[in-house]
């Protein structure tokens, strides 16, 4: 058996920390976070690439079962798509 026959699959998280100061005139700090949590949900508010902070990634131990059928699944979808 090869070495690459051997190789274990492993999933990756990747986590994004995007942020973004945005001034209101309020009555107080909750009513201040409640107004920015409404804009938010409404989309009146959206963060993009202009408000990146960070990346993390995080490996986790592999799991032969369920990360076999996660990369066979994401396979299929990418082969389809044409990638």
């Amino acid at each position: 058996m090869s070495e690459k026959n051997k190789q274990e699959v492993y999933e990756v998280t990747v986590t994004e920390t995007l942020e973004r100061v945005v001034c209101v005139k309020a009555d107080s700090m909750e009513d201040a976070r409640e107004l920015v949590r409404i804009q938010y949900r409404r989309e009146d508010i959206v963060l993009d690439a202009e408000d990146f902070v960070s990346v993390e990634f995080e490996v986790n131990e592999p799991d032969r079962e369920i990360h076999e059928e996660k990369v066979n699944d994401r396979t299929e979808r990418s082969d389809s798509r044409g990638r």
